[in-house]
C-alpha cells in the first residue's frame, strides 16, 4: 500500500491494482469491491490523500475479517511512511495480500 498526502483532496481516493494473475475478473472484482468498503467504513478517519492499493494474491478466504485485518495493518504504516518520506528517499511498498 501507498499512500500520498494531500490536504487539498476532497477525502480519501483509492486505486488498486489488481494484476491478472490473483485471479479471473469476478475475483479481481471481488477484492476491490471488499477492500473498497472497508476504504469507506475507515474514510473519515485517514487522513486527506491518494491512496493504491496492490493487492498482489486472492485473500485465502475471501472472509471480510482477513481483508479488515490486512487493511488494518498495512494503513498505518503506508500514513507513517508518507510522513516520513522526505524528496531524496526511495519509495517503498508494502504487500497487502
Amino acid at each position: 500500500m501507498r499512500m500520498v498526502p494531500d490536504s487539498s483532496a476532497a477525502g480519501v481516493h483509492v486505486a488498486f491494482a489488481t494484476p491478472k494473475r490473483i485471479g479471473p475478473a469476478v475475483v479481481r472484482n471481488r477484492v476491490r469491491r471488499q477492500v473498497r468498503a472497508l476504504m469507506q467504513a475507515q474514510a473519515a478517519t485517514l487522513p486527506r490523500g491518494w491512496y493504491l492499493i496492490g493487492i498482489e494474491a486472492p485473500p485465502v478466504d475471501n472472509s471480510w475479517g482477513q481483508l479488515s485485518g490486512l487493511l488494518a495493518a498495512a494503513l498505518p504504516r503506508a500514513v507513517q511512511r508518507a510522513k516520513d518520506q522526505t524528496p531524496t528517499s526511495s519509495p517503498t511498498s508494502e504487500v497487502l495480500m
